[in-house]
């Protein structure tokens, strides 16, 4: 199955495999381990907050092609920054974070990640006059601002970029 042809749950499906998650991605954790020191885990609570905005942001490394590495999560903060993140105060809060050490981890990437958000919007409730067709086509995949977007066709058209 080519990604064109895969639903948006199945594409989510595979980024989970991809990633090493959990088949429901970890949503159900009452603690998200991001790493160890030893035997201590290191992490936070898996919030009902933080849980509202990672179904999100999960949809969107599908949709922007950004790793769950160091580098492509400062990308994806980035990204969710400068695209929009609502009313997900969370989102706000992690993604600024992630952007912040995205500066430290590769600069050049975190930026790149911020304007290609800027041409996007992440919700069909937000009002998004710079994701308007009348701004012109999206940048070519080998644009230095864009990056191919692996399950494009399966997105609904408020969120493609």
């Amino acid at each position: 199955m080519t990604p064109e042809s895969l639903t948006v749950g199945e594409a989510r499906s595979r980024y989970f495999a991809e990633a090493g998650f959990p088949s429901d991605g970890g949503y159900a954790a009452k603690f998200v381990q991001l790493a160890k020191l030893g035997p201590i885990p290191l992490g936070f609570p898996n919030s009902d907050a933080r849980r509202k905005a990672v179904v999100m942001h999960d949809l969107h490394h599908v949709a922007t092609g950004y790793k769950t590495d160091w580098t492509g999560e400062a990308e994806i903060s980035a990204w969710e920054i400068a695209s929009g993140c609502g009313r997900l105060w969370f989102a706000w809060y992690i993604n600024l974070l992630g952007m912040t050490l995205g500066w430290v981890v590769n600069p050049g990437a975190t930026w790149r990640a911020w304007v290609r958000g800027r041409s996007c919007c992440t919700s069909p409730s937000l009002t998004c006059a710079r994701a308007s067709p009348s701004i012109g086509p999206r940048p070519s995949p080998r644009a230095p601002t864009s990056r191919p977007t692996p399950f494009g066709a399966a997105w609904p058209s408020w969120m493609r970029c």
